[in-house]
């Protein structure tokens, strides 16, 4: 059995008709920061340590500090100081 025009919905008039509930808004996640260091620079005696902190949704920004100061041998020495800032996406 076939439903009669009236019994069948409008699109136009059931969107017109229907209230729709706004969707409370999503608090955006924490932004996150970090103190980090370089595992592969420890491996070669440059102390390092660097701080990232997140300035966006996709955006980072990194300051990593490295430092060395030893000798080698008597006639050849290792001096290291590095200020690298760094933004990611």
């Amino acid at each position: 059995m076939h439903a009669s025009s009236s019994d069948r919905l409008n699109p136009v008039t059931d969107f017109r008709t229907k209230k729709h509930k706004r969707q409370p808004r999503r608090a955006s996640p924490p932004r996150y920061s970090a103190l980090k260091t370089n595992l592969a620079a420890w491996g070669m005696t440059t102390f390092n340590l660097a701080y990232e902190v997140q300035t966006g949704r996709h955006f980072s920004l990194a300051l990593p500090l490295m430092w060395s100061s030893w000798d080698a041998t008597h006639d050849h020495t290792l001096r290291i100081i590095a200020l690298q800032p760094e933004l990611r996406y």
